[in-house]
């Protein structure tokens, strides 16, 4: 309802948070005075923000775990997004970012298998998956890849890396193949 053009290809893109369904909102104090207090930011906060973050990652571990129903989801989700695109033609490409921990971007990554999962999920459905990792391997420092230690969201880097990696992974041939279309 209410396309009004008819694309070559339609682009996606997802990260490990996407696609898992339940969210842990932090639960602070209401307090003034205590969210006032640095020390109930240093103590409570910070265990708060642990608590969250290992539920989270449990969360993201069984959305990806292969015969889960929460995995189950995801695949449905895969087609139902190519089965839209197919129906005006178009395929579908699922762009794959990473999820680095804002705070200590340059530790070990914890989110190998949500990338494998996607792979998998892509083969068995046949859609084109571009996974970013290899596009920032060759960077050594990934603080450079967030935006800052509070937000895992893509820094000016990073989107001028995923914009190079994606105009060199989907070919322009094809976007502009059916110019002439009748």
């Amino acid at each position: 309802e209410g396309v009004l053009f008819q694309p070559d290809t339609v682009v996606v893109g997802i990260n490990p948070l996407d696609l898992a369904t339940t969210e842990f909102p932090p639960k602070f104090t209401n307090n003034i005075f205590l969210k006032s207090l640095k020390l109930y930011w240093i103590t409570f906060g910070t265990l708060e923000r642990k608590k969250v973050a290992l539920k989270t990652y449990k969360e993201i571990q069984e959305t990806y775990q292969s015969g889960t129903e929460k995995y189950q989801k995801v695949e449905e989700a895969f087609t139902k997004l190519k089965k839209l695109a197919e129906s005006v033609g178009a395929e579908l490409v699922i762009v794959v970012f990473s999820q680095y921990n804002p705070a200590n971007p340059n530790a070990d990554y914890k989110f190998q298998f949500y990338h494998d999962a996607v792979a998998e999920i892509g083969k068995k459905l046949q859609i084109k998956i571009l996974d970013l990792m290899s596009a920032v391997a060759n960077v050594s420092d990934k603080k450079t890849l967030v935006l800052n230690p509070t937000d895992p969201h893509p820094s000016e880097l990073l989107n001028e890396i995923v914009g190079n990696f994606l105009a060199g992974s989907i070919s322009l041939a094809k976007s502009f193949r059916e110019l002439t279309r009748e």
